[in-house]
């Protein structure tokens, strides 16, 4: 009998605990979503491209697009670009 009695104090604990933090997963954290981040921008009249972070140019540099799109991975992998 007393282990019935653990056994049902250990199940209900179980059901308050699962069901609080369910509830709470749902609303406790906020993402803003952005529409800024990276881009590439392209020289107009050439094949020159430039990294952009949040509007304005990672550098003064242009790129070719293959190295363009390199550095830009490269800012992704390390946190920099959404």
């Amino acid at each position: 009998m007393k282990n019935y009695a653990l056994l049902l104090v250990v199940m209900s604990m179980m059901a308050v605990g699962c069901s609080s933090t369910s509830h709470k997963a749902e609303g406790s954290r906020y993402i803003a979503s952005t529409d800024s981040g990276c881009k590439l921008e392209k020289r107009e009249g050439r094949d020159h491209y430039r990294v952009a972070l949040d509007g304005q140019p990672f550098n003064q540099y242009w790129y070719t697009y293959s190295d363009a799109a390199g550095l830009l991975q490269r800012l992704e992998d390390k946190g920099r670009c959404e």
